[in-house]
């Protein structure tokens, strides 16, 4: 009864000794599979492939799973499970997802998403383009996908994190420090700070500042100080 009432089939229509014809019928009819081909394909599952599994949308708007597993003796069982809730789940991220790309574009600082570490590698989910402009770095560098072991060793070669610090600290966050902040001077003698947070389950948001101007000015407002100093013991 479960099964007809997730398929949405009339009363009567499924019952044992019903034809595969009649259902494949009624599927096409209605177009839960949205690509005819899928509906066959769903029931004539190759010899040597277990179980195959193909996502329908229903008249009511429910998406199920179907997933057809081969029999010993012969035939298929399949299953039919509602999954609309995680469908919508990745509807409302996919949404989220995208307005928040939209904000980080838009941003005069740089922001780059890492995730959490996986056998000592962080990857990079999602990073701006002003990022890359502010970090002075090629495409070849900084993208999604890319591993933090790479883009951290291209820091390195160019020294910008100086003597005193390691761009791995902007990962050494613990449950009394979630949030580290390093200064960097890249090549062009631009001054980038670079603050990570950590965000759950583990992973880390970078967000890149030039403050170059800033640091400009606490340099004039030092010497003019000093000069001050030195002309009230002349």
């Amino acid at each position: 009864d479960r099964a007809a009432e997730l398929l949405e089939l009339p009363d009567g229509m499924l019952f044992p000794g019903q034809k595969q014809e009649n259902l494949i019928a009624l599927y096409r009819e209605r177009g839960d599979f949205g690509d005819k081909d899928k509906t066959e394909k769903l029931l004539s599952r190759p010899e040597d492939q277990e179980s195959i599994s193909i996502e329908r949308r229903m008249p009511s708007g429910r998406t199920l799973m179907s997933t057809s597993i081969k029999r010993p003796s012969g035939g298929s069982v399949v299953t039919y499970t509602d999954i609309t809730p995680i469908k919508q789940r990745e509807a409302d991220l996919a949404v989220a997802e995208e307005r928040l790309s939209s904000v980080i574009a838009t941003m005069d600082q740089g922001v780059v998403v890492f995730g959490p570490p996986e056998n000592g590698l962080r990857t990079i989910e999602m990073c701006s383009d002003r990022s890359a402009e502010l970090l002075e770095l090629p495409d070849s560098v900084m993208f999604a996908g890319q591993n933090h072991r790479d883009l951290f060793e291209f820091f390195r070669k160019r020294a910008e994190f100086g003597s005193d610090h390691d761009p791995e600290e902007l990962f050494s966050h613990s449950e009394d420090r979630t949030s580290i902040s390093l200064e960097r001077t890249l090549p062009s003698g631009r001054i980038v700070l670079s603050t990570s947070i950590l965000r759950p389950p583990g992973g880390c948001v970078v967000t890149h500042t030039d403050i170059t101007l800033l640091k400009r000015r606490e340099a004039e407002l030092a010497a003019a100080v000093e000069q001050a100093e030195l002309a009230d013991r002349a």
